[in-house]
């Protein structure tokens, strides 16, 4: 009988710090979001025709460094529902 082992999906978050939407937009949303409005600390930006809106201090999420799939998710969520793994070296940017 084998043993079971925890296993997580690979999903990395970046905070929006009410400056950083072409990063977001340009480098870590893969493939490119089209970066549709940042003003006042909010981002507004698109992906396959779905619009999302990030305020300033919520963090955008991708499922990993070739994965379509972006959320975003408040600050308050993030601290309930997710753990950041200790000793990570951020993904270098492509």
């Amino acid at each position: 009988m084998s043993t079971p082992v925890k296993v997580v999906v690979l999903r990395e978050a970046v905070p929006y710090d009410g400056t950083n939407g072409n990063f977001i937009c340009n480098t870590f949303i893969t493939p490119p979001a089209r970066l549709v409005s940042e003003t006042g600390g909010v981002l507004v930006y698109e992906v396959q025709e779905v619009q999302f809106t990030v305020n300033q201090g919520d963090y955008v999420m991708r499922e990993s460094l070739n994965d379509p799939w972006a959320g975003v998710v408040s600050a308050a969520e993030y601290r309930d529902r997710y753990y950041e793994l200790p000793g990570q070296t951020p993904t270098p940017e492509v």
